[in-house]
């Protein structure tokens, strides 16, 4: 055999193998076709969350629709809370029949939006002076406000850098007669968060605020502390109590009674909304 014909095969199997490498350098229509699809549908995808990251961002900066709170300096607002205040206190004090049981049948306090955010700005302040607590971390958390949608308790605060923060919350009166308001839904402007998850975050930014050098002044403490409530509300012990309530590991009210002058007392049996109402049921004991 002649040299030449010995080499032949070889050459025939390395001109075979540069054919399918140059297939692959080269790609048919259909692989061109994939690729262009594959490249388009990432740009597709990196503009969708872009666009969802601005949307989130817009939301979060967006006020609820229901956030409507009140201005306290308003005379119409201020007359509101009074009229509001004066009529629960009368339903409060009405005569009722006892039965043997030593107790009224059940009766009811119904409350509009609009009159309980008046009362919570113009009449609620008073009232916690009257009884000894501090309001003075009232002005530093901001604008409060309270809606009633279908069955969905709302109340929220516009926090520092103007955001609104509020909670759904999902009353109950359990069998041993507690009141309990747990946070089913926390939302930041518009965008839900998981209720649980953000008190877990603002129970961290409480452990930061005590932490902080007591020795610094206001402002530089501030500073340390990156939370959207004031550092005066962070070290108040009501805002772990009540954190506590919102995650659901202790009632608001261990009795919520009302004791009256004459000896009577008041028992809350129910709180809920209805017909974008506050609706509380209630009953006269002796």
């Amino acid at each position: 055999m002649e040299p030449m014909q010995a080499v032949r095969p070889w050459l025939r199997v390395r001109w075979a193998w540069r054919g399918v490498l140059a297939s692959f350098a080269r790609p048919s229509g259909r692989v061109q076709l994939l690729r262009t699809a594959l490249i388009a549908s990432g740009m597709s995808l990196v503009g969708a969350v872009s666009a969802l990251a601005v949307l989130l961002l817009v939301l979060s900066t967006t006020a609820p629709s229901w956030f409507r709170p009140a201005d306290p300096t308003d005379p119409a607002v201020q007359e509101t809370a009074r009229r509001v205040h004066q009529a629960v206190a009368n339903l409060l004090h009405r005569p009722r029949a006892l039965a043997d049981g030593g107790h009224s049948d059940p009766w009811a306090i119904a409350l509009p939006a609009e009159e309980a955010n008046a009362w919570l700005i113009a009449e609620l302040p008073r009232w916690l002076e009257n009884e000894g607590v501090p309001t003075s971390w009232m002005d530093d958390l901001g604008e409060p406000a309270i809606g009633f949608d279908g069955d969905s308790i709302r109340i929220g605060v516009r926090a520092s850098g103007g955001r609104v923060v509020s909670a759904t919350l999902a009353p109950r009166v359990d069998e041993m007669g507690r009141l309990w308001a747990p946070a089913s839904t926390v939302h930041v402007g518009r965008v839900p968060v998981p209720g649980r998850w953000i008190v877990g975050r603002a129970r961290q930014d409480v452990s930061a605020a005590l932490a902080v050098d007591v020795m610094l002044d206001e402002s530089a403490r501030e500073d340390q502390v990156a939370s959207p409530l004031p550092l005066s509300v962070l070290l108040m012990p009501e805002t772990t109590r009540m954190l506590d309530v919102l995650a659901g590991d202790r009632p608001l009210a261990e009795s919520p009674v009302v004791r009256l002058l004459d000896g009577r007392r008041v028992r809350l049996l129910r709180l809920r909304a209805r017909n974008e109402r506050l609706e509380l049921i209630c009953r006269t004991e002796r």
